[in-house]
């Protein structure tokens, strides 16, 4: 009958290898023995697994390995595929294992023939991938990065075709920079530091002039509610004002100048909102806790929006559509002066 996949059993079939994905990784399982093996004999760091990426491969050593290290493992393994040594492949009985000069790998629970894999002057270790037929074949190999890992460390590396492809990227990336930052490419670094520099620059000035904002808005909404309570129209020390209907919403903007009318008027309810009917925005309330902890439901509410805060303060955020309409925000000012003309409700 028919098998999963829709094949007769017993049917003839045609298989293909993707050499290049085959060849990839011969480079890369191969460089990965020549790094290990190097690792170990020179420095004492035993290998404790490894992996292979579609992009890069790293491989895991017992202790960390510091910059001077990989760059003395790197050098070394790059003059053994220099002098092009020899990786060849040989079967051995698991009760001869022990006969083995130099081999890593010991003490197997196997049955029938072992295989192993030579690098000439540098490695025997059993193994039943995939390896090329030479170091030469590997082309470069580089270690591109290191991290802590269990007490150990985790290093990534690139072997054979990877290098090429990772330099033709780094280059393309030196290029767009180039072109970026209008300098070359020895004066990249130069140049960002002058960019963060000035950013740094511009964001005190930012600060400073978000406060004197801040600030001029906020004694503006003092003195509005001055003018209403002397006025009569106040209810209960609340303010209510809507603040810029064609700027971005800024909660941070809203509550500065919140605070400064507070602190300049007293005992003052506020009720800031910021934003569009279309685009939505924010909206902020504060004063004493007891009114904000009665209003804060009736503000959410006539907003239809959800808010969170702390005593003495609720903030949140308006979707778009009718919340900040002119319509909405009158009946929701109503709606606050009576609850406060009653009285503050738990």
């Amino acid at each position: 009958g028919a098998g999963a996949e829709g094949l007769a059993a017993g049917a003839a079939v045609s298989l293909a290898v993707d050499w290049a994905r085959r060849y990839d990784h011969m480079q890369q399982h191969t460089a990965q023995h020549a790094l290990s093996a190097v690792a170990e004999d020179v420095f004492g760091l035993k290998t404790t697994g490894w992996s292979l990426s579609p992009d890069r491969a790293y491989v895991d050593f017992d202790r960390p390995a510091g910059p001077d290290t990989l760059a003395a493992i790197e050098a070394a393994v790059s003059e053994a595929i220099r002098r092009a040594a020899a990786v060849t492949v040989s079967f051995s009985d698991p009760g001869e294992l022990d006969q083995v000069p130099g081999l890593r790998t010991r003490n197997l629970k196997a049955q029938g023939p072992i295989r192993l894999v030579r690098i000439e002057g540098l490695d025997v270790n059993t193994c039943c991938g995939t390896h090329l037929a030479s170091l030469a074949e590997i082309q470069g190999v580089k270690v591109v990065g290191s991290e802590p890992l269990r007490g150990g460390s985790r290093v990534s590396f690139v072997a054979g075709e990877r290098v090429f492809a990772l330099l033709g990227t780094l280059l393309l990336r030196e290029q767009l920079t180039t072109r970026l930052l209008s300098c070359g490419g020895d004066e990249h670094v130069a140049r960002i530091e002058e960019l963060k520099a000035g950013a740094a620059r511009d964001a005190k000035v930012r600060k400073a002039l978000h406060k004197e904002i801040a600030d001029s808005l906020g004694r503006a909404l003092a003195a509005a509610a001055a003018a209403a309570a002397q006025s009569g129209d106040a209810v209960g020390g609340l303010l209510q004002a809507h603040h810029r209907e064609d700027a971005e919403a800024e909660a941070g903007l809203l509550n500065d100048a919140a605070g400064a009318a507070i602190a300049a008027k007293g005992d003052l309810t506020v009720l800031l909102t910021m934003g569009t009917e279309k685009d939505g925005g924010v909206f902020l309330l504060r004063g004493p806790a007891d009114t904000v902890k009665a209003l804060s439901p009736l503000v959410a509410a006539g907003l239809e929006s959800k808010g969170g805060g702390r005593p003495g303060f609720f903030q949140g955020k308006c979707a778009p559509g009718r919340a900040l309409g002119r319509a909405t925000l009158d009946s929701l000012g109503q709606v606050l002066r009576s609850a406060l003309d009653g009285g503050p409700k738990a």
